[in-house]
C-alpha cells in the first residue's frame, strides 16, 4: 500500500495505482497537458472512496510507504484506463495510411 500526498490531502492505494498514477503524471508533463482522473483509495480509517485528482506538469506527488487500512476495489480497470491514457500521450510517427496523399509538382 502506498500513501499519496497531493494537494495538501492524502489517501492510501495500492502500490501498481500509485506506480501508475506517478507514469501518467510524468507522461502529462512530457507532453505540457492536464488531465483529470478518478482513483479508488482509502481514507484513514480504511473507508473506500474515490479521490479525484487534476494531474499536470505542476502536479506535485508524493507517494511513500503506508499500513495496510483495507482493501480496495480491484484495479484492473483503473490500471488499463491509465496505460490507455499513457499510450495515447507518447508521440508516434503516423502510419502511412494517416499521411496525405499530395501531389505537389515543384
Amino acid at each position: 500500500m502506498r500513501r499519496v500526498r497531493y494537494a495538501g490531502g492524502t489517501f492510501v492505494t495500492g502500490d501498481r495505482e500509485a506506480g501508475a498514477l506517478m507514469r501518467y503524471a510524468a507522461a502529462l508533463a512530457n507532453v505540457d497537458r492536464a488531465a483529470g482522473l478518478r482513483v479508488p483509495g482509502l481514507d484513514d480509517e480504511g473507508r473506500v472512496d474515490d479521490y479525484e485528482l487534476l494531474v499536470g506538469p505542476a502536479s506535485q506527488l508524493l507517494v511513500e510507504p503506508a499500513d495496510h487500512l483495507g482493501e480496495l476495489p480491484d484495479p484492473t480497470e483503473l490500471l488499463a484506463e491509465i496505460e490507455r491514457r499513457i499510450d495515447g500521450l507518447q508521440w508516434r510517427p503516423p502510419a502511412e495510411s494517416d499521411l496525405l496523399d499530395l501531389d505537389l509538382d515543384l
